[in-house]
């Protein structure tokens, strides 16, 4: 079974990955240090998250945080898709605004929250791929 180690290392892997991938689609080479910054933190912490959710005290531990038909409902679901891609949308616009008004910073930190979201859900996704090639796999519900 893959421990907090291994889900740390492939959700911060992930979480920078995806987030550079979405940065090089927006165009924005000048601030790939922000989302690698970003994408590792919030893929560092999305790997964590079944196992906050679910407190690995045994290797049976795996139930609400790890289960597929909860966690698919989110990943599939196209209203939470559409919720997720407005929120980096309205981050996006919100850095331009800023950029356009000379703040800087809170440019830096809009791109930023949007790297950490990309790396957060990534991350998270991982955790539970990375749980079904066990034998324990994922419980179906509960």
């Amino acid at each position: 079974m893959a421990d907090g180690k291994t889900h740390k290392a492939i959700g911060t892997l992930g979480g920078t990955v995806a987030s550079l991938i979405f940065n090089d689609q927006k165009g924005t080479p000048n601030l790939s240090l922000i989302y690698l910054a970003g994408g590792a933190i919030g893929g560092r912490i999305g790997g964590r998250l079944p196992d906050i959710i679910d407190i690995p005290d045994s290797p049976f531990h795996r139930s609400f945080g790890h289960s597929v038909s909860i966690n698919g409902i989110a990943y599939l679901n196209k209203r939470a898709k559409k919720i997720f891609h407005d929120c980096l949308d309205c981050l996006i616009q919100k850095a331009n605004k800023f950029m356009n008004e000379g703040n800087k910073i809170l440019y830096c930190l809009c791109h930023f929250a949007a790297a950490f979201l990309i790396g957060f859900a990534t991350g998270h996704g991982l955790h539970l791929v990375t749980d079904m090639f066990y034998p324990m796999g994922l419980p179906l519900l509960f």
